[in-house]
């Protein structure tokens, strides 16, 4: 079984609604901002709320690296001389990595990916994962040419027609969720390991 360990914090956020609820209006502020209604004996307390907040923030973004490490890069290591000879592409530049991949807009997307080319460049393989209260963790796969058509492969059922949209393939909603601290990720694992061989397969 391939296990990860959940932040407190983010596990807190995922089960306490009033965590949720708190953690959620505070990043909704303007960074620096003190709302008006907050008092002198208040302020202690609104910085520490602030410095949780932030921190939820940021482990969530930690998490969504680990989850998308521990699932997606054994699987291609596996797969990796099936594809170039000199090893997966990755697409996008380190520049644009980073911009899009700051905590900020992990949080706001709930999405980590990345995007490589594949088989001489013919083909753009995009890999993702996905972490929310309302589906839990989910992964996602998007194949297309080098023109943006896409390319609609047969995988299991753990990858429901149901759950395509725009031409990306995700997993089953809530097939895991952060209900515990330590959590089992064998369902997604098998599921990443299944789409590899389809790709691998396809050509």
């Amino acid at each position: 079984m391939t296990h990860l360990e959940i932040p407190k914090s983010v596990f807190e956020y995922f089960n306490n609604s009033t965590v949720k609820t708190t953690v959620d209006h505070l990043l909704s502020l303007k960074k620096g901002a003190l709302p008006s209604n907050v008092q002198w004996s208040d302020l202690k307390e609104f910085y520490r709320a602030n410095l949780f907040a932030y921190q939820t923030q940021c482990e969530h973004a930690a998490v969504m690296v680990d989850l998308w490490t521990t699932i997606w890069s054994p699987r291609l290591e596996l797969s990796h001389s099936i594809f170039l000879p000199d090893a997966w592409t990755i697409e996008k530049t380190q520049k644009e990595m980073v911009q899009n991949f700051d905590p900020k807009s992990l949080w706001d997307s709930t999405w980590f990916g990345k995007c490589f080319t594949i088989y001489s460049e013919t083909k753009i393989l995009t890999l993702g994962i996905s972490m929310t209260p309302e589906y839990g963790i989910q992964l996602s796969l998007n194949f297309e040419d080098s023109h943006g058509a896409p390319t609609f492969l047969d995988l299991s059922e753990a990858w429901p027609l149901a759950e395509m949209e725009d031409s990306t393939a995700w997993t089953k909603a809530r097939l895991i969720e952060i209900r515990a601290e330590s959590l089992d990720l064998s369902p997604l694992v098998a599921a990443a390991s299944d789409a590899l061989e389809r790709i691998q397969s396809y050509r």
